[in-house]
């Protein structure tokens, strides 16, 4: 994987998702820091973990993973709710080739 090359990191597409946090601090144009980075990463994996039994198939797949962990690192950050969070992971699990496509129609532009 070009990313896992790039940090020197042995990592697979399921891996993805640990990512998540530190793209959405990035993307959002907010200051990176440790101290952040750690709040955020904590707070997304822990819902990950949490919800990981209820929503077992669909976190399986490692975009909708990705997805929910970086949707969770925007709540973490404050820039979405929780209601928001949910509608929009409700929207992803009922068409996950939507943002298959989503995804790589983007990496076409």
């Amino acid at each position: 994987m070009p990313i896992a090359e790039i940090i020197g990191e042995k990592m697979k597409q399921e891996d993805l998702f640990h990512l998540a946090p530190a793209v959405t601090i990035k993307f959002r144009g907010i200051q990176l820091s440790k101290k952040l980075l750690e709040k955020v990463t904590e707070g997304a994996l822990a819902s990950y973990i949490a919800n990981e039994e209820t929503h077992k198939e669909s976190i399986a797949s490692p975009m909708i993973s990705f997805a929910f962990c970086y949707l969770a690192s925007h709540y973490v950050l404050g820039l979405v709710n929780e209601e928001k969070v949910e509608a929009l992971m409700d929207a992803i699990e009922s068409d996950p080739g939507k943002l298959q496509d989503m995804i790589f129609q983007g990496s076409n532009e």
